[in-house]
């Protein structure tokens, strides 16, 4: 009879073993919001709130992870000016280097994804921004690594560079990467007040408005063309009925376009939409932004 008990109390202890051991794989890999915030690593000049997947990236690029960097760049006593970098040499004044092996550029400035902070006080570091003493800049970069590279024990170093020989080196386990759907779970388990802020503006700004308002808008944009320029290569977009075609060094591309609050949306043959911001004033239209 004893024999039973021990061989019973035997089977449960191993079930509990297994659950405890389940339960941290989860905690480690799963959409965990209270780790999200408890991993937070500071140095002088950088919060790290943390490093994030981006699992709705598994489909198309299986043997790679979409990792999302979201840090605050701070200073007490220095001015911190960082460069600017061009679409044909894209990264930011953020690169990663994982087990002190594998080093890769942020991908944010040219990527589709970025979208998910668009209507953020999030910057990415590749416009020479400058961070004045005394103030702060909350910062989102973008990777795209190997897979393999994220296993667990592993190290990853955060290097931020700037001019007059700036830099600050931060280190992140690879233990406590967060796994999310996508970019914007990430930013809701991440900064949940940023994330509501950027939804009340995404709702103003795509608002519908008064037709009589929208013919106005529409009249303003079939009599003139706009332009802007990315890294000195000016795009030029022309609008005629429903439709619109941007140029730019000899080739276009284009669509159909609706007009919205406080932006048009451009709607692209090939699938994508960008947000074009306007101002409408007496009459006139102002382009306020480029499309994204």
């Amino acid at each position: 009879m004893k024999k039973k008990v021990f061989i019973i109390i035997g089977i449960i202890l191993l079930i509990t073993i297994v659950g405890i051991a389940l339960l941290v794989v989860n905690l480690k890999k799963g959409d965990n919001k209270e780790n999200a915030s408890n991993a937070l690593k500071t140095s002088k000049y950088v919060d790290l709130r943390g490093i994030y997947v981006d699992k709705s990236d598994e489909k198309d690029h299986p043997d790679e992870a979409l990792l999302y960097v979201l840090y605050t760049v701070k200073s007490d006593d220095i001015n911190i000016q960082f460069y600017t970098y061009m679409a044909n040499n894209p990264g930011s004044a953020l690169t990663i280097k994982i087990n002190n092996t594998n080093e890769y550029k942020d991908t944010l400035y040219t990527g589709e994804r970025r979208k998910t902070f668009r209507d953020t006080k999030y910057e990415n570091l590749n416009d020479g921004q400058k961070v004045l003493a005394g103030t702060s800049t909350k910062c989102v970069g973008m990777f795209r690594v190997a897979k393999n590279d994220l296993k667990e024990g592993g190290i990853i170093e955060l290097t931020l560079t700037g001019t007059d020989s700036f830099k600050e080196v931060i280190e992140y386990k690879t233990d406590d990467v967060q796994y999310y759907e996508n970019g914007e779970e990430i930013l809701k388990a991440a900064d949940p007040e940023s994330y509501e802020e950027a939804k009340k503006i995404s709702e103003e700004k795509l608002a519908d408005i008064d037709e009589n308002l929208k013919k106005q808008i529409n009249t303003e944009l079939q009599n003139n063309y706009f332009y802007w320029y990315i890294s000195t290569i000016r795009q030029q977009i022309e609008f005629d009925g429903n439709t619109f075609k941007v140029t730019s060094m000899g080739y276009s591309s284009g669509g159909t376009f609706e007009i919205k609050n406080k932006v048009i949306l451009l709607h692209y043959d090939t699938g994508v939409t960008n947000q074009l911001p306007y101002e409408f004033k007496d009459g006139s239209i102002t382009l306020t932004g480029t499309p994204e």
